[in-house]
């Protein structure tokens, strides 16, 4: 089971620096949301996960995959720049650096 968190915040924090390449990651989800490793498919903007915690124990991925640096800007859909106006003005703060 290839670890991840499908997360669009966690971008935005890489984005601002407010976690980096070393922070933790962790989630919840139901042992029946567990899945066969074949089954999942890893995406560009996807965070690998250290720890998953379920109901019946705490799992400890052993994860060594890279993180995603940031947003993918490319992935963001137009009505998700106009519904969450900050991904803007992030943007275009990131494209000055």
């Amino acid at each position: 089971m290839p670890p991840r968190q499908c997360r669009f915040e966690t971008g935005i924090f890489r984005e601002l620096g407010t976690i980096g390449q070393k922070t933790p990651m962790a989630t919840t989800i139901h042992t029946r949301q567990l899945m066969a490793e074949p089954r999942v498919v890893m995406q560009a903007h996807d965070s690998p996960l250290d720890y998953i915690a379920t109901e019946a124990e705490l799992i400890v991925t052993g994860n060594r995959d890279p993180r995603p640096q940031g947003v993918d800007w490319d992935a963001v859909q137009p009505d998700q720049f106009a519904s969450i106006p900050f991904l803007t003005e992030l943007r275009q703060r990131m494209m000055r650096r």
